[in-house]
Order: structure tokens, then sequence, then C-alpha cells
């Protein structure tokens, strides 16, 4: 008598129905879970695909904020205003902005009147956009320092600034670009030496 031959099909890694194909990583699955796990695939394919683009319009803007600028106006281009006056207001632009949210009869005579606070305004404007690229500049150096030479974590780092962990993390890729350091003007602040007075 010959017996009849019976063929095991291995069981579904996560369920107890047979195991019809294999997953992406080579694990048995059913139909229902091998389905699952393509959509889990592309769903991370996706979500890596969103955060390449995100860091890609990072880096895009950071790039470009360098060369942002309002209008070529320098200055020495006021010509509303006195250039001592000029000076005051990039020196303390809350002074200038003040006066002009109080508008108390005559505060523009100082700053040229409509025409010079205009011009005024131009300049503080590509003033106040190059200090805070400088300020970025600087932050990003200070970050590098912090993580790699004092060996602070994302979570310790975000205590002592006041942000959160999520928007030390952001900061610390943006500092990870892979931007060449010698083009970071604070890079000098990287290291230990940069800090010995």
């Amino acid at each position: 008598m010959s017996e009849a031959r019976v063929d095991f099909v291995r069981p579904c890694a996560w369920c107890d129905q047979p195991a019809t194909t294999k997953t992406e990583d080579g694990m048995r699955a059913c139909w229902h879970h091998a389905a699952l796990d393509g959509v889990r695939s592309q769903q991370l394919a996706d979500s890596k695909a969103r955060m390449d683009a995100v860091e890609a319009d990072i880096a895009r803007r950071r790039t470009a904020s360098g060369a942002i600028r309002v209008s070529s106006m320098q200055p020495a281009d006021v010509t509303a205003a006195p250039p001592e006056v000029v000076a005051e207001v990039l020196r303390d632009p809350a002074t200038f902005l003040d006066a002009a949210a109080k508008a108390e009869p005559g505060w523009s005579d100082r700053y040229g009147g409509p025409e010079g606070v205009a011009q005024l305004t131009i300049v503080l404007h590509d003033h106040l956009a190059e200090l805070t690229k400088r300020n970025a500049d600087l932050r990003t150096s200070t970050l590098i320092y912090l993580r790699t030479q004092a060996n602070l974590s994302l979570a310790k780092l975000g205590e002592l600034l006041g942000m959160s962990r999520q928007r030390v993390g952001v900061a610390s890729r943006r500092a990870d670009d892979g931007a060449d350091p010698t083009a970071r003007p604070f890079a000098h602040l990287e290291s230990r030496d940069g800090w010995n007075t």
C-alpha cells in the first residue's frame, strides 16, 4: 500500500494561515500580511521621499539665504536722512521702530520724512537679514561644538536652549548638512581651540 504524499506548507510569520509568498525582508507571509507588508514598505518609501525633499528644500533655502537681498541699496545710498541717523538706525533699530509705532507729531523729521523712512527700512531690512544669517551660522557652529566636544545629548541641548528636542534635532541636522566646514564663518568655534581664552 502506498502512502499519499502531503506537502507541508509553512504558516505565515504573523498568523496560522498558510504562507503563500515572502515579504521584501524574506519573511513567509499569507496573502493578507504580504499585502500589509507591501503597504508598509510603500509608506516607508513615501516617508523617506518626503524627508529627502524637505532636507533638499532646507539646503536650497540655506544656500539661497546668503544671497537674498531686498535691494542693492547700501547705507551710503540713503539720501533723505543724514549719515549719522542712518548709523544710529542700524546700531539701534528698536528706537527707530518704536518712534514709528508711537508716531508722535514730527517723529519722522529726523529720519528724513516718508522718503527717508522708506529708504531706512530697506537698508535696515538688509542689515537685519545679514545679522540673522550670521547669527544662524554662529548657532550652527556652537551646536556642533556642544554635540561633538562637550558631548551633550539632544535632550540636554533642548533643556539648555529652551527648545524642544525635535527643534534641536532639526537644527543639528542642518549643522550636519555636509557643507564644507571652511565655508562656515564660525567654523573655528567647532573645536576646543576656538574657546580657549
